[in-house]
């Protein structure tokens, strides 16, 4: 049995990052029970692998400059959600009594709140726990629960069997950075970026289910992650591709995942832009968003996990940071950046305001291919490292 845990109100790469494994897991182990328990709004990638799911009720943001964030739908106080969540998640644990927990989010869980159940893990000296963290868990200098003192980062790695680096050290070498002692380090695994698999097929193929888009024509997907700041980043997009349009005079196209935090409202409003223009889709959530992105010839992402999908290879990949307390997106975007064919638009800088250059800087430049010599078989190192801790 296994019970697999993310969280987040932030962005979607702890959700999809954790799919991926589970999904391996079940191909190799047919027989693994899984539970999945998560705060995800949307599931429709869960269901589609067949996942029970334990869904948590939600925090939301209500202040985007302070980070304050309160409960959604309930009119409790955000302690009493954090309680909710913690006993919620410790009854689940201790009625399925999991083999192995695995997690992808920051230690304990939001707020702490899988500390019960990892102490419960540690009673039953047969639970396993399992920690994946993204590749830049933060960056240096940063506060972070495995970044600090040598007893700190002892205690608080204590609660963990195995501590997977879903990256590679020589893109960013968490341990030596942090100076986890050789005790940490020992239950540290690196398993390269957790990226999906995927066959190659045609883009008329790809781009069937969405018959507004012309297969013959440029192509530019953009991902939003969470998408709590995506109306004014898209309307700002939507805006440069019409510049583009009428510079180049070429009938440039978009499709957009906005991420689960745009509301009907917006999204409508956003989708109402979009019309006007023409060969642009806007959705939520794309469950096919890999394949879409394969197609691309120019990328608009946040600088999360979602660049290494595209990174061994010669696609465009323009990157934006989102505004948040913690800066590791900022120094995901400036290793990056130094990346052949790989641009950071920052919204100081005076590149920000004229969107149908960055367009150009896409599709209008030779390709340059990018050979990095990274390790981006997460997926199945992650699977092997978890299976070997299950009986």
């Amino acid at each position: 049995r296994l019970m697999a845990y993310c969280a987040s109100n932030v962005g979607m790469g702890h959700y999809c990052r954790l799919l991926r494994v589970v999904e391996e897991l079940r191909r190799r182990r047919p027989e693994l029970t899984v539970l999945l328990a998560t705060d995800a709004p949307d599931l429709a990638a869960a269901r589609r692998l067949g996942l029970a799911t334990l869904q948590l009720p939600r925090f939301r943001f209500v202040d985007e400059e302070s980070f304050k964030e309160q409960p959604e739908s309930l009119a409790i106080s955000s302690r009493d959600l954090r309680e909710l969540r913690a006993q919620t998640l410790l009854a689940a644990g201790g009625a399925f009594q999991p083999d192995a927990l695995l997690m992808d989010t920051n230690p304990h869980g939001k707020r702490d709140e899988l500390l019960p159940l990892l102490g419960h893990l540690r009673e039953r000296t047969e639970g396993r726990a399992i920690l994946m963290l993204r590749d830049i868990p933060c960056p240096p200098g940063e506060s972070f629960k495995l970044n600090g003192t040598a007893a700190s980062i002892g205690k608080h790695a204590a609660y963990y069997d195995r501590i997977l680096l879903a990256g590679d050290p020589r893109f960013f070498d968490a341990p030596a950075v942090y100076g986890w002692p050789d005790a940490v380090r020992r239950r540290a695994r690196f398993v390269g970026f957790v990226v999906p698999r995927l066959d190659p097929i045609a883009r008329d193929r790809a781009l069937a289910p969405y018959p507004r888009l012309n297969p013959a024509q440029p192509l530019v997907v953009a991902g939003f992650g969470g998408g709590w700041e995506v109306e004014a980043m898209l309307t700002h997009l939507l805006k440069g591709l019409a510049v583009y349009r009428r510079r180049a005079l070429k009938p440039v196209q978009l499709i957009a995942a906005t991420g689960p935090a745009v509301d009907e409202e917006r999204l409508g409003f956003l989708r109402l832009e979009a019309e006007g223009l023409g060969g642009v889709v806007i959705e939520r959530f794309l469950a096919d968003f890999p394949q879409l992105l394969a197609q691309a010839d120019l990328a608009v992402l946040q600088a999360g996990s979602t660049p290494f999908q595209l990174l061994e290879g010669d696609t465009p990949i323009l990157l934006t940071v989102r505004d948040y307390k913690s800066r590791e997106q900022d120094e995901r975007a400036r290793r990056l950046a130094s990346l052949p064919g790989v641009r950071l638009i920052e919204r100081e800088s005076p590149q920000w305001d004229d969107a149908g250059e960055w367009i150009a800087w896409g599709l209008d430049q030779p390709r340059q291919p990018r050979r990095t010599g990274l390790d981006f078989n997460g997926v199945a190192n992650a699977a092997e490292a978890v299976l070997a801790l299950i009986p």
